[in-house]
This record gives structure tokens, C-alpha cells and sequence, in this order.
């Protein structure tokens, strides 16, 4: 296959803030997704980020998909910038799918993450899967070994005084909120769109 350059395909006065590359549409070759920032713009720190999908064709390259404004600017998540944490956020392809990490907040982080799949007879992406929390960070580090220790007595027939009990109640809540919520979407029910 003839190499084409990326380039033509990016919007002017743009550039790419977050890259991905796989195939999400199952011909083998590898797409391109971009999380792209205004060049323009003399402060990009409110100013939202847009979408492109660039698919891989014998002939060059075909933007499949723009949507400006997609993406949250970089205050949104407060400390953080909600699409460039290296560890927990960013755009992924893994396997045909498109995967948008998002985080945010300070001692109370959230965190979300929606997954994406092209359908080849709707000619559009869906979103097919969504996944979410928030919890306490300072308590991450401590609180499986703290409700270990309470579970610990209850195991061994001790009863807890209404402190203890408490704070394991308090403790199994925090564990829950840790948790991934999961929702699922059936293929071709929700497409891809702004301001998700």
C-alpha cells in the first residue's frame, strides 16, 4: 500500500493533542483518532477540544468523523486535565474499539470511560458501553486493609462496638463507590454525538 501523509487530513489551525491508532472499522489497516486542540486560540485552557476519526483507505486517508467540541478543555476536571492524565485518561483503540477515558476532581477524583464501535451497515460509531466512579482518594490506600481488620473480628465472632460498626459500614460503601458502575448499549442504539 502507497504511504499517505496525515496531514492533509487535519482541519487548519489544528493539532493533535491525543492520538490513537488502530482498526476500528476491521479491514486490517490502522485508523486514526484525534483529540485536537485550536491552535488559534490564545487560551486553550476553557476552550473545548474536537473529535477526528481518519480511516485508512487504498486510495489515502478519509475522515470518517468530526465533531467539534467533543472533549472537555483542560479545566474541566478541576486539578486536572480531564483527557491528559497519562495513567487514567486519554483516547485507546483496543481491538474495533474506540475507548474515551476521562478524569477529574481533587480529593473526590472521578473518572469515566466510554466505549465505541463502528457499524459497518449504519455507517456511524455507537457508543456500547459506559463505566464510571468517584470516590475518597485518601482513603483508596487505606481503607481495603482498615475493612479487612473489621471483617477480621467479625470473622472471629467479636462484636463491634457502634464505632467500629460504623466505620465498617462506612468503610463497604467507600469499597462499592471504588467500583466501576457498568451500563451497556446495544449495537446501533446511541451514536456517537457531541457533548457527551
Amino acid at each position: 500500500m502507497q504511504r499517505f501523509s496525515l496531514r492533509s487530513a487535519k482541519p487548519a489551525h489544528k493539532h493533535a493533542f491525543r492520538t490513537a491508532i488502530g482498526d476500528l472499522n476491521g479491514d486490517q489497516v490502522n485508523d486514526y483518532v484525534f483529540a485536537l486542540e485550536d491552535d488559534s486560540i490564545a487560551d486553550p485552557e476553557n476552550n473545548l477540544r474536537d473529535l477526528q476519526i481518519v480511516f485508512t483507505t487504498y486510495s489515502g486517508f478519509q475522515q470518517k468523523l468530526y465533531l467539534p467540541d467533543f472533549f472537555p478543555g483542560r479545566s474541566a476536571g478541576g486539578f486536572f486535565d480531564p483527557l491528559g492524565e497519562e495513567c487514567c485518561s486519554g483516547i485507546f483503540i483496543s481491538g474495533d474499539t474506540l475507548i474515551v477515558g476521562l478524569f477529574g476532581g481533587s480529593a473526590w477524583p472521578w473518572q469515566s470511560r466510554r466505549y465505541y464501535q463502528f457499524s459497518e451497515v449504519k455507517d456511524n460509531f455507537f457508543l456500547v458501553k459506559e463505566e464510571s466512579r468517584s470516590y475518597h482518594s485518601p482513603s483508596v490506600d487505606t481503607q481495603d486493609e482498615e475493612l479487612a481488620d473489621l471483617e477480621l473480628l467479625l470473622k472471629d465472632g467479636k462484636e463491634l462496638d457502634a464505632e467500629q460498626q460504623e466505620r465498617l459500614t462506612e468503610l463497604r460503601k467507600m469499597v462499592a463507590d471504588y467500583q466501576w458502575a457498568v451500563v451497556t448499549h446495544p449495537m446501533g442504539e446511541i451514536p456517537i454525538e457531541v457533548g457527551e
